[in-house]
């Protein structure tokens, strides 16, 4: 299992893949187009620049939260917990999952359940979206909503 550790960067390139990655506070994770992350945890900064995670955990705490930025590429079963997930133009999140986290779009966001105490700020694409009591979805000018919305209120 690999470690980023506060205060460096760890490249994930074109051809490979990382299964287990933890990011600690401070610590700085790139994944480049054709690269490939698994079963990450984020505590600290993910950027996909056109690469994929699969099942990454972005957490933090009252004095810290984890972030992860898909700039191009997609995310797919995120779980954010106490951290935020903004997702750019060209990004594609996918399946994520709210739990005192948030979530901004300006990209796409599919199938994105906001549980409670959790927010999404939408300003491009979300569809499919279940919003739990607690929960708040939120759109912007020029933002889309499509397919079924769910609001277990």
């Amino acid at each position: 299992m690999t470690t980023v550790s506060s205060g460096t960067i760890y490249v994930v390139s074109s051809g490979q893949s990382a299964d287990g990655i933890v990011v600690q506070q401070g610590g700085n994770l790139f994944v480049s187009s054709g690269g490939t992350i698994t079963n990450a945890i984020d505590n600290g900064n993910v950027v996909l620049w056109g690469g994929t995670a699969v099942s990454t955990t972005i957490s933090g705490d009252a004095y810290h939260a984890a972030f992860e930025s898909i700039v191009a590429g997609v995310d797919s079963g995120a779980h954010v917990s106490g951290g935020y997930q903004s997702v750019d133009a060209g990004g594609v999140a996918i399946g994520a999952t709210l739990q005192g986290g948030s979530q901004f779009v300006s990209g796409t966001a599919i199938g994105t359940v906001i549980g409670s105490g959790s927010l999404e700020q939408v300003y491009g694409i979300t569809s499919d979206t279940t919003v739990e009591s607690g929960g708040i979805l939120t759109l912007f000018g020029g933002a889309q909503m499509t397919g079924t919305t769910t609001i277990n209120a």
